[in-house]
């Protein structure tokens, strides 16, 4: 992850102050996932092929290996894209607002959420994150069906610390 890009006041007590703050998901836990993914995907299916007689038929042996391929290439398509959304994307912290933004393909998105319509945070991490130190968050709107909803920042370093940062300018506001 890249280390938040602060405004430097002085104050490394009180890392609120220092506004807006900057943060950039890491692709770790992705590339971990693609790793695990491509290693079991080419032993299944070099075992398939090394194998013709492994499942009693030939065909049904190179029919299951075409289907794990494509199954294994479809998981890593959507690994390297989720990386790839994931490089590209980026969380602001202000007095007043959450951020999510990233541009795709000469596309941009962005979502914000004020602070005071915040109403909860929600934060887990999986097996992975939790073993590199990472977490995904989750704000929570409250409001109608019109509400925003959430906004959610992923594959984020120092959850514990954004979720302090947030909950105290929630309490200010």
């Amino acid at each position: 992850m890249t280390e938040p890009a602060e405004s430097s006041n002085g104050s490394e007590s009180k890392p609120e102050r220092a506004l807006p703050v900057v943060y950039h998901p890491t692709v770790k836990p992705a590339a971990i996932w693609l790793g695990i993914t491509l290693v079991v995907g080419l032993v299944v299916v070099g075992t398939l092929l090394g194998s013709p007689d492994l499942l009693g038929d030939p065909e049904l042996t190179q029919i299951v290996t075409w289907v794990v391929a494509i199954v294994l290439l479809l998981v890593v398509l959507r690994l390297v894209v989720t990386m790839y959304v994931l490089r590209r994307t980026a969380y602001r912290i202000t007095r007043s607002s959450l951020h999510r933004e990233y541009e795709l393909f000469y596309r941009h998105w962005e979502r914000e959420v004020p602070l005071r319509q915040i109403r909860g945070l929600e934060l887990s991490r999986t097996r992975i994150q939790t073993l590199l130190g990472y977490g995904d968050l989750v704000f929570l709107t409250g409001g109608t069906n019109q509400s925003l909803g959430f906004i959610r920042f992923d594959n984020v370093g120092n959850a514990d610390r954004i979720k302090a940062i947030v909950h105290g300018l929630v309490a200010e506001d």
